[in-house]
């Protein structure tokens, strides 16, 4: 077959950028050069295209950073703790043998260094426990729930200021049961909470003003430890979920009034296959009406929980940090446990944090009060929504699947200086020769079968001689 004439032919008159120019040239040398430039132009395209498509397969985004200052928005919670959970008067009234001074509290404090005052500032007449977060006594969370600071022990008043209508919301609270940074059981208090609810957010404006009546005592007398610090541990979040303030909060002493200012972080992230890789959470816990995680760091604080429970049948205080009111482990819970939780939960594709600039302020009045005359006093938080500033991080793809065609096509243009209808001239040249040698082959194998199947002269001759005689 002669090939090269018919496919010369056809290259004659193709759109293609430079091919008819080398097909049409007589010097050798320059059909060579223009050759060599062409096929370096073909393998420079070809790089450049999966170069970047390398890229564009890892899925990457960018970071759109929007700042404003919002006119209204859903009102956040706000969770209570007093720093000592347990008070040593109610739990050395009912395990005197476990409080100083029928045990040693030198020998404790030798022990457990942390939980003591360093400075050895003991109030005297005063009952102090002498164990462990692990040596508390087998009582049920509930037993302990009842030791804790009662909800009108610590907060006496709050209320919602929002010009012409005031709202009490003093009574408005869910019980979070949590451990303190030394492991005993706490009781913190979460107002304006909707767990278990997956509506009814209240949307209030920016000149609300939320206050705070708390009630604590100048010099804390009713401690667990004589190192337990004196503050009251404070978190501002979203209403729908329940958090630890002790890992997510900030710390506010009694006995002074507190201005706050919130501010606002929202994080707007991509799933799979994007970096990002998000997990709709909020999807999850609408299934589990209302309750449940609703962020990564959540997320794996519950699975911390739940294997705990799972493997040991109790809660390590030092380790699990998630709403619970499950049994207290004696032992350390081997770190084993928790292994499958590392890598379990991924950042949430929406998600809202907030912060606050806490302004503190010489205490108002006291109230003198019996035997404890001049030791308790009265303070105010009061928390301003009038600086509401939301600083919201929106992740979008990168490339676009329209921008993958202009990427492509761009990297066409300036390497083979090919537009779309030089490709459908030369999908259409590629055919045609396809087509063209195919035509070729099957008559070339027509030929060859017509060759065998061709009669032999020489027999026929004999076979008519036979015939004859």
């Amino acid at each position: 077959m002669n090939l090269w004439p018919n496919f010369k032919k056809i290259l004659k008159n193709s759109v293609i950028t430079g091919v008819p120019q080398i097909v049409a040239t007589k010097n050798n040398f320059r059909k060579i050069l223009k050759t060599y430039v062409f096929f370096v132009c073909v393998t420079g395209f070809f790089w450049q295209t999966f170069t970047f498509l390398s890229v564009y397969w890892t899925y990457p985004t960018v970071v759109d950073v929007q700042y404003y200052f919002p006119d209204d928005f859903d009102l956040p919670a706000v969770t209570f703790c007093s720093s000592n959970g347990i008070k040593s008067s109610m739990f050395c009234q009912r395990f005197s043998h476990l409080c100083y001074p029928n045990s040693s509290l030198e020998e404790f404090c030798t022990n457990h260094l942390l939980l003591c005052d360093p400075n050895n500032n003991f109030p005297e007449n005063v009952s102090f426990p002498t164990v462990a977060a692990r040596e508390l006594p087998l009582l049920s969370r509930r037993e302990y729930q009842k030791m804790g600071l009662q909800p009108q022990e610590m907060v006496t008043g709050c209320v919602v200021y929002e010009s012409p209508r005031v709202t009490d919301c003093t009574l408005s609270y869910e019980v979070v049961n949590v451990f303190d940074t030394k492991g005993l059981p706490t009781n913190c208090y979460s107002y304006n909470s909707l767990w278990g609810k997956v509506e009814g957010a209240r949307q209030i404006k920016t000149k609300t003003v939320l206050l705070f009546t708390m009630k604590s005592e100048r010099y804390q007398t009713n401690q667990f430890y004589t190192g337990t610090p004196y503050a009251i541990q404070v978190a501002i979040h979203s209403p729908y979920m329940l958090i630890n303030p002790f890992m997510n909060g900030f710390s506010i002493k009694p006995c002074s009034n507190y201005y706050i200012f919130p501010t606002m972080q929202k994080n707007v992230l991509l799933p799979p296959p994007y970096t990002s890789s998000c997990y709709n959470y909020t999807a999850t816990w609408i299934e589990r009406s209302g309750r449940g995680p609703r962020n990564k760091r959540l997320c794996s604080e519950e699975c911390y929980l739940n294997k705990s429970l799972e493997k040991a049948g109790c809660v390590d205080p030092f380790f699990v940090t998630y709403p619970n009111m499950e049994r207290i482990c004696k032992e350390e819970a081997h770190f084993s446990i928790y292994d499958e939780c590392r890598n379990q939960c991924r950042p949430a594709c929406e998600r809202e944090d907030f912060s606050a600039d806490v302004q503190e302020h010489a205490f108002l009045r006291s109230k003198p009060r019996g035997k404890e005359k001049g030791n308790e006093c009265v303070s105010t938080i009061m928390i301003s929504f009038n600086r509401m500033e939301i600083v919201q991080y929106t992740y979008s793809p990168k490339y676009e699947s329209v921008s993958l065609f202009s990427y492509v096509g761009g990297y066409l243009g300036l390497w083979l200086g090919i537009s779309l209808v030089a490709i459908c001239d030369a999908i259409e040249t590629l055919l045609l020769l396809l087509q063209w040698l195919w035509e070729k082959i099957r008559r070339h194998i027509k030929n060859r079968r017509l060759v065998n199947v061709k009669p032999n002269r020489k027999t026929n001759n004999v076979q008519g001689q036979l015939f004859i005689l």
